[in-house]
């Protein structure tokens, strides 16, 4: 219990009165956990108009979590930025300190943290959806989140509104001590003194409830605990289906743009479930792809070329002969030397693939829709029209079943777009197995001339043979335009090598390898 404390003298109560100084509120406090820039602020406005998602989660107000809409900005921060930067405690109101910042404590905690920031960062699109799905999941339990004494009231609540109290006590105790400065009477040294022991009463009840809010915290930590994995656990796997759409099918795999072309690529993408299940192997391979592009070199004529270590001072890096450009640093260029620690240029030879363009034949019969045959098919049809495509030169893809189910899709570079590509990736006729027709196919585009020095990539699934007659024919048109077969045998274990041993130069089995070995192999190298 409170004691009031009697005042004989101006020098007691002023030294009680610098004490509570330090217990002033800042008038600038921020229900927000983490800084921002301008720049960003306006990245997040523009983000909630175009994510429909973000959207909608924004328009809800729970009368239990007032400060829900801060704590849905403070988590695409998290996501967004670099590396967040928390505020300052004194800055954080009661709010912030008792809800948003044991939140995101327990988040950075979670296993799907890392991964999350890793996935979403620098990328707007992402970490608004990553954001309104976690934000969704709290809305489930927003209880969990809220410091409750005696299962009833709202700590952080009501501190807030003792703080308020405070606040206004401290106000009038100044204004009181102005008076008394201006006229210093026994009677308004009373009436000052009176008003000091009203709040350092009040500052007594504000430290106990602070107390209560602590524990009131350290006893919700199972539940919020839970909350938040669940949370996280679903922002991950959502935004991990949307980063596979977009690496698969957006202009470019990695991209922190996002414009209202790639809102409708993904519509178009989540509305297929063929599109979808390429996706899962398509987009992790053109991310691999667009990394590797972005780690090489054009050196000399414009082959391509990685970096390593060595001591050829032909192929150093400009950034290591920066180092003969001064007496001081020059030595060191030549320690690195004698190591054969220079960075230099790497030359990247051809392993599979010619420098050619690239034809490809799918199979589209029934027996390709089970185990995602179909799928892993089109992602390796696909990935290397991307590839080809990036380097300037053209692809075509067959689609082929029965004798008469044969079509073709030309992309030359700078005439598709990624509808295009998704166009004919959705493809699928679902009928026999017929070799000859798409061989045909591909042996007259290169009678056209409008592929050159092209390399045939045949993948398959079925049984099927060619005859003696329309081999001799194939070979000799192969020879005549100097091309070579490679296949691609989706066996899942059945022994059907001998029906591409005929004309095929290399084949790949997936009984042998797995799917995505296959990939990296004509695609990766």
């Amino acid at each position: 219990m409170y004691r009031p404390i009697v005042f004989i003298n101006m020098p007691a109560f002023m030294k009680a009165y610098q004490e509570l100084q330090r217990q002033r509120k800042s008038s600038s406090v921020s229900n927000r956990l983490f800084q921002s820039l301008k720049l960003e602020d306006q990245i997040y406005d523009a983000a909630a108009q175009k994510v429909p998602h973000l959207k909608e989660i924004l328009k809800c107000k729970p009368r239990s979590l007032p400060i829900f809409q801060d704590i849905v900005r403070d988590l695409f921060q998290c996501f967004y930025s670099l590396k967040p930067l928390r505020r300052p405690e004194h800055e954080l109101s009661i709010a912030a300190r008792s809800i948003s910042a044991p939140l995101f404590a327990q988040f950075e905690k979670d296993a799907d943290y890392t991964r999350l920031q890793a996935r979403c960062r620098g990328r707007s699109f992402l970490a608004a959806e990553s954001a309104a799905e976690f934000a969704e999941k709290l809305l489930q339990h927003p209880q969990d989140l809220l410091p409750k004494h005696g299962g009833q009231k709202d700590m952080a609540q009501v501190l807030e509104q003792q703080e308020q109290i405070f606040q206004k006590m401290l106000k009038t105790l100044d204004h009181k001590k102005t008076l008394y400065d201006q006229e210093s009477t026994g009677e308004r040294f009373r009436s000052l003194s009176n008003q000091m022991n009203r709040v350092l009463h009040k500052a007594k009840q504000l430290e106990d409830l602070h107390r209560i809010l602590n524990d009131s915290i350290s006893a919700a930590a199972h539940s919020r605990a839970q909350t938040v994995h669940q949370a996280a656990e679903a922002a991950g796997q959502h935004t991990q289906g949307l980063k596979t759409l977009l690496d698969a099918w957006g202009t470019e795999p990695g991209s922190e743009q996002f414009g209202e072309m790639d809102m409708e690529i993904l519509d178009k993408a989540q509305s297929s479930d063929l599109l979808a299940r390429i996706a899962r192997y398509l987009g992790p391979c053109r991310e691999l792809m667009h990394e590797q592009r972005n780690n090489g070199y054009t050196y000399r004529r414009g082959e391509k070329c990685g970096i390593t270590l060595g001591s050829q001072i032909q192929q150093a890096l400009s950034s290591e002969l920066a180092y003969l450009a001064h007496p001081v640093t020059a030595p060191l260029f030549l320690h690195k030397i004698s190591r054969r620690q220079v960075r230099q240029y790497k030359r990247r030879e051809r392993i599979s693939l010619g420098a050619g363009d690239v034809i490809v034949c799918v199979d589209e019969s029934g027996s390709t829709e089970f185990d995602d045959k179909d799928a892993w098919a089109k992602a390796i049809a696909y990935a290397l029209v991307d590839k080809v495509g990036s380097q300037g030169r053209c692809a075509s893809v067959i689609h082929f079943s029965s004798a008469s189910e044969v079509s073709e899709d030309l992309f030359i570079p700078g005439q598709y777009t990624s509808e295009d590509v998704m166009n004919s990736a959705r493809h699928f006729y679902c009928g026999g197995t017929n070799y000859e027709a798409p061989l045909r196919k591909a042996v007259s585009t290169l009678d056209s001339g409008v592929l050159s020095k092209a390399d045939i990539v045949f993948i398959t699934d079925g049984q099927c043979s060619i005859s003696s007659v329309f081999q001799d024919w194939l070979c000799a048109k192969l020879s005549e335009h100097h091309a070579s077969i490679t296949g691609v045998l989706l066996d899942s274990g059945n022994n059907f090598e001998f029906s591409l041993k005929g004309f095929c130069k290399t084949i790949y089995r997936t009984s042998e390898l797995a799917p995505s070995e296959i990939l990296s192999e004509l695609v990766l190298s």
